[in-house]
């Protein structure tokens, strides 16, 4: 059986000729790329075809077996997500073999096009994309403006970190939710606008760094620094009577630009309390 397969082996080599210099050459220049390509012509149809959402696929890598004949191809759908390399690698092998074997130009061409639409749309999602940063960028630049006029509007320097910032006196735009009505203002608890994927992201680090503690024997620095955030924003804040705030009921959600402005001193069932105080601005 094994002296059959290379007599015929041996035939196919003699009836499509030699490797393919330009193909050998595209294989050179990218060879650390993962598409495969073959050194001939004739072979080139078996490295593509189309999935069942008629998406091209192109060989990927190629598993050698014991024997030649087991040598196994691994097929990928292409997308648009794919190193340009690729991109480039595939249309130049359809190029070469649809100049050096006219007769199978056409099937050659259809695998060109079907890789230039993926290709053309990459290029979309990088524009896209580059588009996306564009805005964010502005729209970053114009709400550096804003907090620059708005800090020599007030005369105030902006709260590090919000609420929790160190500062005395500092501008800070939060939300909060109200605890309390007294008769000079507002007591209220600060709220986190967190969205969930930011909340999984969170809590994956805090186990990470909790087991990596537990391996190296160090401080778990971030969980402590999460638990004293945590417990800060348990601590009540108050603000000055202002319309806006102190006409509302409790656990109503208030949020605007504030001025930390020091503290606020009041009595409670457990004795003095001394809480953060903020004047609303807006």
């Amino acid at each position: 059986m094994k002296k059959h397969f290379l007599v015929i082996f041996t035939a196919i080599l003699l009836l499509v000729g030699c490797a393919n210099e330009r193909l050998s050459a595209i294989n050179e220049q990218y060879r650390e790329t993962r598409a495969e390509i073959p050194n001939n012509c004739f072979f080139l149809s078996d490295y593509f075809k189309y999935d069942n959402n008629e998406g091209i696929q192109y060989v990927s890598s190629i598993q050698q077996g014991k024997e030649w004949y087991d040598t196994k191809k691994i097929y990928q759908t292409l997308t648009a997500d794919a190193d340009d390399n690729i991109f480039h690698k595939l249309l130049e092998a359809c190029e070469i073999c649809a100049e050096e074997r006219p007769e199978d130009a056409v099937k050659y061409m259809k695998y060109k096009e079907s890789i230039l639409k993926v290709q053309r749309d990459k290029d979309k999602k990088i524009k896209a994309a580059k588009i996306a940063e564009e805005e964010e960028l502005k729209k970053k630049r114009e709400e550096e403006a804003k907090k620059l006029a708005l800090s020599k509007k007030y005369n105030a320097e902006w709260c590090d970190g919000g609420i929790l910032s160190k500062k005395n006196r500092c501008l800070l735009e939060g939300e909060f939710q109200i605890f309390e009505q007294q008769e000079a203002g507002t007591l209220v608890k600060p709220r986190i606008n967190m969205s969930l994927k930011e909340i999984q992201m969170l809590a994956a680090f805090s186990q990470l760094s909790t087991l990596m503690s537990m391996t190296t024997g160090e401080p778990d620095e971030l969980n402590r620094d999460l638990n004293d955030m945590a417990d800060e924003m348990q601590q009540l804040v108050f603000i000055e009577s202002n319309a806006k705030d102190s006409n509302q009921i409790d656990g109503a959600i208030v949020k605007g630009l504030f001025l930390r402005d020091g503290v606020y001193k009041y009595d409670s069932l457990s004795g003095t309390r001394t809480v953060k105080k903020i004047k609303r601005l807006q």
